[in-house]
């Protein structure tokens, strides 16, 4: 979390196969506020995985800085059970899943990430 974050609520969101997933909200220490997307994972990949996600979506944002949520930061945990855990930490984007996305706009942007 960015220095100072207050965080105000942490709850599990959303369905993964591999991956534990959560929105967490903040406050920050300018007042204002701000959600994340969380994700961690354990096992023989999980840190593979967590800090390639990072990596790729850190690049991208260099990129094309609007394409998806941007990379806050990565790291790694034991939890209350001593497992090692590794998260990837991410803007907060609030998906519409009811309508799809405008063709144009979508091929136009894949276009520019590649």
């Amino acid at each position: 979390m960015p220095e100072g974050a207050n965080v105000i609520s942490a709850e599990s969101w959303g369905v993964s196969a591999w991956t534990k997933t959560a929105r967490i909200s903040v406050t920050l220490s300018d007042g204002r506020h701000m959600n994340y997307f969380l994700k961690c994972s354990t096992g023989r990949l999980a840190k593979v995985s967590m800090w390639g996600e990072h990596y790729s979506a850190s690049i991208i944002a260099d990129h094309l800085p609007d394409f998806g949520p941007g990379p806050v930061g990565k790291g790694e945990y034991y939890d209350d059970t001593k497992i090692h855990v590794y998260f990837y930490l991410m803007n907060y984007h609030d998906m519409d899943l009811q309508s799809p996305p405008d063709p144009v706009k979508l091929a136009s942007a894949i276009a520019g990430l590649h």
